[in-house]
């Protein structure tokens, strides 16, 4: 069961990165592949990380497992208050 609150983690972080990104372009066009690979590469080393190092230690399990979907809670409001503000 824990690998599934890793999976969602390291997604949570890669929405992170594609939201980051879209921040930083200032533009209303597509991500480009580079942005995507990105993503996938930053959620797979993170996966990687959290069944190898994380879980060893109690307080990184949960410590690492709360980071992401905090990230992305605070990047996705920023995103939707500057969008909410430029129309």
């Amino acid at each position: 069961m824990d690998y599934v609150f890793f999976a969602f983690s390291s997604m949570c972080l890669g929405f992170t990165v594609l939201l980051f990104t879209l921040l930083l372009t200032r533009q209303d066009r597509p991500l480009l592949l580079r942005h995507l690979l990105l993503a996938g590469a930053v959620s797979l080393v993170y996966y990687y990380l959290e069944v190898s190092v994380f879980n060893k230690q109690i307080s990184f399990y949960y410590l690492f497992n709360s980071i992401p979907q905090a990230l992305m809670f605070i990047v996705l409001g920023i995103y939707l208050w500057k969008n909410n503000h430029q129309s």
